[in-house]
């Protein structure tokens, strides 16, 4: 039951109403209110504002998201343009999110047009003779076929080039953006040439044969528009710079003047991300490089800490008859596929898979459905089907292992250890042809399943994990709600899925300790331990690993190796392994008293940049040697410093060191034995700011003259927190 002093039980945003384009906001009384993007209106930010312009323009971050571009052998485009600017993206495809594989890109690059395309060895980039004149209408024609393409601009000759490699075919899976690219890939912008999205006009598109009006809705190619108005209008009218950011005009662009906090070419970065408070369940945020880190609190997880255990994540997802899981359609699967899938029964029929040619329920199909308990995989290829059923029934409420294959006409079926099973399709057709999404659990219309599926009812059990063709599907991931979204790019969505609660990852009785993620597989687990633990449940600490988390509080005091009561000490050896997104912060100190003109060795950082000082009791102010490599960045890093009578030296991951001699007079250091990480309780006055603030962030390894610091040692044990991969 809730817990009624627990607010979070009661958020009404948990179930993420809002359209994946807008902002949910919880409100009193457990109720909601969706914050839309520019483009959406509705209740739950649902429709999507068709806009009207003659000619559409662009101001650098508008975009015009279209289908894939069908490109595989040949490419035509035609574009008419005007620029502002010397920089700008015209139109860009490819076949990964990430950057990778095959691309086809048309920009402008330093006043060229530039054609560019890989077919997977290496670009072929095609630019133009002579550079546009901003502010005026241009003619760029672009052509390719198998490995040849041409570039055309207005009456120009034509510039051709050649792709290196022996593959003919250009492989394009995602979408189409014209005008720009969001996306925080920087191998896109490699791939383009620029990473400036287009500031002027484009009048006239067309690929292939048709050509393809950017107005919202206007045409099937156009899947979202964002940011884009008429050319007759200035940009300032459509308030392109962000966060309350004023806009003014230079001739045909634009300036923004940013709010506080704000900076970037339209205000998009802010020096605060805090700001927001972007963390979900009270979760601490921390800027980290332009954006923030959220160190979730137990028992949440995600980007913004959004996501609860209880509700989704690394847990197995449990269907109901009626609950499913939709991906989009599959590729490369018309000649040969493998589906392997981990499964728990809870009903002796019931739909695993389907996906089909046709929404009316005609042509090919593939599907692997429960029928009286026994596994039935079938297929159609155009000319009659193929059924291959398992021999033994199958027990409910156990785990099951299933795969099945097929190659042309074969198919086959194997299920847990049995023998394997199987069937061959009709006469002559080998090809298999599949246009609807692939569905696994049930269907969002059982109007569209092939009537000789065999399949009626959807699934009701667990699905612990799909393989298609080798690759794992993400069904154990927070889905979006099917019902929410209006398009579908490589990931999928869900309907009313449930979480399974049950053995082997019991989601309320982990048996990973530690924070350790439970990966099922079957009736058998595995940990995934963080990097400072170890064991079959995480349940020993990997010293060797061992990484200790300091959040500018935590001071820990450690008896300094190697020193003897009342004999000075000639020389010191320190070396640290740390990681911080903190500019300012003290990692080491020793001292003989609380007086700076006496004995004193501390390593701190100080703007980013680490700094070792000492004073060997003769010196009444402050000094420091400071290397020249910031550490700051998220990053691991090494610091070495070591002193030998009055000469020191700091060293970064490696790096020349940096030398420093103090103040004529005594040579050796008089201290306690009291060596401070991380912070010290109690310092002298006069020290620079920095010193006074505690280290934020993880300490790996500390060396004290070459030899390893135990890190658990005379310390209180509940003061002591460890560093998890993904936290700084």
């Amino acid at each position: 039951t809730a817990n009624p002093s627990s607010p979070d039980e009661y958020r009404a945003c948990a179930s993420s109403p809002c359209h994946e384009a807008s902002t949910c906001v919880d409100l009193p009384g457990t109720t909601f209110a969706c914050m839309c993007s520019p483009n959406f209106t509705g209740v739950f930010c649902e429709i999507e504002i068709s806009e009207k312009f003659t000619t559409p323009a662009f101001h650098g971050r508008s975009y015009a998201r279209l289908k894939p571009l069908k490109a595989y052998y040949k490419l035509s485009v035609e574009i008419e343009f005007k620029s502002y600017t010397e920089d700008g993206i015209l139109l860009y495809n490819q076949q990964k999110a990430d950057g990778l594989g095959d691309y086809v890109s048309l920009a402008i690059v330093k006043g060229f047009v530039e054609f560019r395309y890989d077919l997977g060895s290496g670009p072929a980039v095609i630019r133009s003779l002579e550079k546009i004149q901003t502010g005026k209408f241009h003619k760029a024609v672009i052509k390719r076929y198998h490995r040849d393409g041409m570039l055309k601009v207005d009456d120009g000759e034509d510039m051709g080039g050649q792709a290196s490699g022996h593959s003919k075919a250009l492989d394009l899976q995602e979408d189409t953006f014209i005008g720009y690219i969001p996306t925080n890939y920087t191998r896109i912008y490699e791939n383009i040439g620029t990473n400036k999205g287009l500031q002027g006009c484009i009048r006239k598109l067309k690929l292939g044969r048709q050509e393809v009006g950017l107005n919202s809705h206007q045409h099937d190619w156009v899947l979202k528009t964002e940011g884009i108005y008429d050319c007759s209008q200035h940009a300032c009218t459509t308030s392109p710079c962000q966060n309350k950011g004023r806009c003014f005009e230079m001739g045909d662009l634009f300036t923004c003047a940013c709010a506080p906090h704000y900076q970037g070419e339209v205000c998009e970065k802010t020096d605060d991300p805090c700001a927001s408070n972007p963390c979900h369940s009270r979760s601490k945020c921390t800027p980290y490089l332009g954006s923030f880190v959220c160190d979730c609190l137990p028992g949440t997880f995600g980007k913004n800490c959004e996501i609860e255990y209880k509700e989704v994540g690394i847990v197995t997802p449990e269907f109901n008859g009626s609950s499913y899981i939709q991906f989009p359609r599959l590729e490369g699967i018309k000649k040969t596929f493998s589906v392997e899938v981990s499964f728990m029964p809870k009903a002796p029929n019931g739909l695993i898979f389907y996906s089909g040619q046709m929404k009316n329920g005609k042509g090919d199909f593939i599907s692997l459905n429960l029928a009286r308990g026994h596994l039935q995989f079938r297929f159609n290829l155009g000319s009659g089907i193929a059924n291959i059923t398992s021999r033994e029934s199958l027990t409910l409420n156990k785990w099951h292992w299933v795969r099945v294959y097929r190659e042309g006409r074969e198919g086959i079926l194997q299920v847990d250890n049995a023998s394997i099973v199987r069937g061959y399709s009709g006469t002559p057709l080998t090809e298999l042809n599949l246009q609807t999404p692939f569905f696994i659990g049930s269907l969002s219309n059982w109007k569209q399943i092939h009537r000789l599926s065999g399949a009626t009812k959807g699934f009701k059990g667990a699905i612990q994990r799909v393989i298609l063709n080798g690759h794992l599907l993400p069904i154990s991931n927070s889905l979006p709600n099917c019902n929410l979204r209006t398009s579908f790019n490589s990931t999928g969505c869900g309907v009313n899925i449930g979480y399974y609660d049950g053995l082997p990852c019991s989601v309320s009785k982990n048996p990973c300790q530690n924070n350790g993620v439970c990966i099922p597989d079957l009736e058998d687990f595995t940990c995934k331990c963080p990097s400072n633990f170890k064991g079959k449940y995480c349940e020993m600490v990997d010293e060797d690993n061992l990484a200790l988390k300091f959040n500018g509080l935590t001071f820990l005091q450690y008896r300094n190796r190697g020193y003897r009561r009342r004999k000075p000490e000639r020389g010191n050896r320190y070396e640290l392994r740390i990681r911080t997104f903190v500019p300012d912060g003290l990692l080491l100190w020793r001292s003989k008293n609380r007086n700076m003109a006496e004995d004193y060795l501390s390593v701190a950082i100080v703007d980013g940049y680490p700094e070792f000082s000492f004073n060997l009791g003769l010196r009444n102010t402050f000094w420091a040697i400071r290397s020249k490599i910031r550490v700051d960045d998220g990053e691991w890093h090494t610091i070495q410093v070591r002193r030998r009578k009055r000469v020191g030296f700091i060293s970064v991951d490696g790096h020349p060191s940096i030398k420093g001699i103090a103040r004529t007079g005594a040579i050796s250091l008089r201290t306690n034995s009291k060596l401070w990480i991380g912070g010290a309780a109690v310092l002298p006055p006069n020290l620079p700011s920095a010193y006074y603030k505690g280290f934020d962030g993880c300490i790996k390894q500390i060396l004290v003259n070459a030899k390893p610091l135990d890190l658990l040692a005379n310390n209180d044990l509940s003061k002591i927190h460890f560093c998890h991969d993904n936290e700084i």
